[in-house]
C-alpha cells in the first residue's frame, strides 16, 4: 500500500513538504499509530532523520495510507535537527490542540449541549482544526444556564459532555481531516468472525477501574437571589424555645448550606463493594424542570386566576383581587411523600406600588420544618414549646413599576438541618426528608391594594430532581470487564466503537472498542489490532491510567473541601 506524509507548520496553514513511499525524504521505516473507536487520533510514531525531514517541535503531520487519511497530530518529540542518526518521531493526536485554546466568559442559556459545543468550537478552535456542524449534533439535553469562563476548549467540551453522560462524558476529539467531533458515535458496530481474525488474545483482567457504588455530590452551594431574612433553628435537645420563627428570642445560627449526596448502586455492589465519589459536573442539569410539582398541595387567597401562575404561560398571570389586603400563592410539600426535595423557587412577578397604602410589601418565603420525635409540650406558663427544627428564608420583592421581573433562588437546607433529616446519602426513591412550605404574597397593614398592582406570571418550586441526579451518578458505575480481548486483522480497519466477534470458543464476544492500533511497515504490509473493553494488557499503560485517575480524584477532593468550607 502507498503512503503519504504531509508536514505543516504549527498553525496548520502552511504545507512545508509532502513525503511519499517513493520520495521518503527522511522517513526511515514504517508507521505505528493508535486511534479511538470513534476515530480520534491518539499517537503516531515512526523513525525519522531530522535534517532530511526539516521537522520542528509543534509542527503538524497528516498521514495518508492508500489514499485515505489515517492520522493528524502535533509533533511532541523528535530528534535534534543536527542529529545525523535516525531517531523516533512522536506525534500526539490533534485533539491536543483543544487544550491549547482558552474560551471566553459567555453565558449560554436554554440551549442544547450540542448547540453550545458548536458555538465554542466555531469560535475558539485552533487554526489547524476545522469546524463541521454536522459532526456536533444536538444531544437532546438542554441546559438552562452554562458558563465556564477562561478554561481550555477541551475542559469546556469535557464539562458539556458530562452534563449529558455523567463522569464518562460523551466522545469528542479530532479526526484525521482536522475536524472536531462531539457527541454521538460516528460509526456503527462492526461484526467479525473468529475464523477471519489473527492472533486472538484474551487480555489480563484488571480491576483498578471498577466502581459498583457511586456517590454524586449534587448540590452544596446556594445560588441566585440571596434571602433578605434568615432564621435557622435546628432541634434544640438541651432546652426548649418558644413560638414560631418570627418570635424567637434566640439569634439562631448563621446559614451554611448542607450537601446533598445521592447514592447509586450496581447490581454487583454487594459482591464487590467498590465505591467512588464525584462532584456533579459544571452545568449539569440536576433540578426539576419548569411545570407542575408532583406531591405538592397548592392553596391561594386573594388572587384572581391563581392557576395562571402555574400554567407555564408567561402571557397570563394571577393578580390581586380588588378589596383584599392580602394575596398569596402557596405550595406545601409534606414530609415523607414521593416527591423531589424542595431547594428553591422560580418566580416571575410584577409589583406596582403607585397608590398603595404605606407599609405595603411583597415577598417569597421558604419555610422548612421537621418533627422531633419528642413532640410538643407546654411550659410552666402554659405556652406551647416547639421541639421541631426550622429553617426559614425570606426574599423581599422590589417594586418593579408594573414591569415583569424574574427571581430565581436555590437555597439548600442548612447544614445543621441536613444532619438531622438526611445525615446519609439519598437515593432515587428517598421520600422528602422534611416539610417545605413555599409562599409568595403581597400584603398591607389594613387598606386594600390597588386592583392588579401585584401580579404573578410564574411561581413554582425548584426541586433536586432525584431521577436526573441518579442518572448522572450511574454514569460513574463501572462493573468489571471480565472478558477483555484483542485480535489482529490483515488490513486497516475503519474506526468502530463496538465490535462483535462471533464463533469464539467459549462464546461470542461483544464489547466496546477501547483502542485501535495500526501498523504500516516498510514493506507496505498493514495490520489492525482491535482492543475490546480495556486499552490493553500493558503494565505501563495500566499504571498511567491509575495515576491519571488518582490525580483527578485528588483534584475533586480538594475542590469538594473548598466548596464545603466556603
Amino acid at each position: 500500500m502507498s503512503w503519504k506524509l504531509e508536514l505543516f507548520g504549527p498553525n496548520g496553514q502552511t504545507l512545508k513538504k509532502t513525503l511519499t513511499e517513493t520520495s521518503p525524504g527522511g522517513v526511515g521505516g514504517g508507521f505505528h499509530w493508535r486511534r479511538t473507536g470513534q476515530g480520534g487520533c491518539i499517537l503516531l510514531d515512526f523513525p525519522g532523520h531530522a535534517p532530511a525531514l526539516g521537522l520542528r517541535n509543534r509542527d503538524l503531520l497528516r498521514l495518508w495510507v492508500n489514499g485515505a487519511r489515517q492520522f493528524y497530530g502535533v509533533v511532541q518529540e523528535n530528534p535534534n535537527p543536527r542529529d545525523p542518526n535516525f531517531g523516533d518521531v512522536t506525534v500526539e493526536g490533534a485533539g491536543e490542540l483543544l487544550g491549547r485554546r482558552i474560551i471566553g466568559a459567555e453565558v449560554y442559556r436554554n440551549l442544547d449541549v450540542g448547540a453550545i459545543a458548536r458555538r465554542l468550537v466555531e469560535r475558539y478552535r485552533h487554526p489547524a482544526l476545522t469546524y463541521n456542524p454536522d459532526l456536533i449534533p444536538d444531544t437532546g439535553k438542554v441546559l438552562e444556564t452554562w458558563s465556564l469562563p477562561f478554561r481550555t476548549l477541551r475542559q469546556a467540551l469535557k464539562s458539556l459532555g458530562e452534563t449529558v453522560a455523567g463522569e464518562k462524558g460523551v466522545p469528542f476529539d479530532v479526526l484525521p481531516d482536522g475536524a472536531v467531533f462531539f457527541g454521538g458515535s460516528l460509526t456503527s458496530a462492526t461484526p467479525f468472525a473468529y475464523a477471519d481474525v489473527k492472533d486472538f488474545l484474551p487480555l489480563r483482567v484488571t480491576g483498578d477501574e471498577v466502581a459498583t457504588r457511586s456517590y454524586l455530590i449534587a448540590l452544596s452551594r446556594a445560588s441566585g437571589a440571596a434571602p433578605t431574612r434568615t432564621w435557622i433553628f435546628p432541634v434544640d435537645r438541651s432546652g426548649a424555645r418558644e413560638g414560631p420563627p418570627g418570635s424567637q428570642t434566640s439569634a439562631g445560627l448563621p446559614y451554611a448550606p448542607g450537601t446533598y449526596t445521592l447514592r447509586a448502586d450496581d447490581p454487583d455492589y454487594a459482591e464487590l463493594e467498590a465505591e467512588v465519589a464525584h462532584l456533579a459536573p459544571d452545568g449539569a442539569d440536576v433540578f426539576t424542570s419548569p411545570g407542575a410539582y408532583p406531591g405538592a398541595t397548592v392553596v391561594s387567597g386573594g388572587l384572581r386566576s391563581p392557576d395562571a401562575a402555574r400554567d407555564g404561560d408567561l402571557s397570563t398571570c394571577a393578580d390581586n383581587t380588588p378589596g383584599t389586603a392580602s394575596s398569596y400563592l402557596q405550595y406545601d410539600v409534606a414530609r415523607g411523600v414521593d416527591a423531589h426535595p424542595v431547594v428553591g423557587f422560580r418566580l416571575t412577578y410584577s409589583l406596582d406600588l403607585t397608590g398603595a397604602p404605606e407599609g405595603a410589601e411583597a415577598d417569597v418565603s421558604l419555610y422548612t420544618i421537621y418533627d422531633n420525635p419528642a413532640g410538643e409540650t407546654l411550659n410552666a406558663n402554659g405556652n406551647r414549646v416547639l421541639l421541631n427544627g426550622t429553617a426559614f428564608f425570606s426574599y423581599a420583592l422590589a417594586n418593579t413599576g408594573g414591569q415583569p421581573r424574574d427571581v430565581v433562588a436555590v437555597t439548600p437546607l442548612p447544614q445543621e438541618v441536613m444532619q438531622e433529616v438526611m445525615p446519609g446519602a439519598f437515593t432515587a426513591s428517598t421520600p422528602t426528608p422534611c416539610r417545605a412550605v413555599l409562599n409568595v404574597g403581597c400584603r398591607t397593614n389594613s387598606t386594600a391594594m390597588p386592583d392588579g398592582s401585584f401580579r404573578v406570571y410564574r411561581f413554582e418550586p425548584i426541586g433536586l430532581d432525584r431521577a436526573k441526579v441518579d442518572a448522572l451518578a450511574r454514569k460513574s458505575l463501572n462493573p468489571p470487564a471480565q472478558v477483555p480481548a484483542q485480535f489482529d486483522l490483515p488490513y486497516l480497519l475503519a474506526p468502530t466503537p463496538v465490535a462483535a466477534l462471533t464463533g469464539v470458543p467459549g462464546g461470542d464476544l461483544l464489547g466496546d472498542v477501547a483502542e485501535l492500533e495500526y501498523r504500516h511497515d516498510k514493506a507496505g504490509l498493514t495490520t489492525s489490532t482491535v482492543k475490546l473493553e480495556q486499552p490493553g494488557a500493558s503494565e505501563t499503560a495500566r499504571l498511567l491510567r491509575i495515576i491519571a485517575r488518582a490525580r483527578a480524584q485528588d483534584a475533586q477532593t480538594e475542590l469538594r473541601g473548598y466548596l464545603e468550607r466556603t
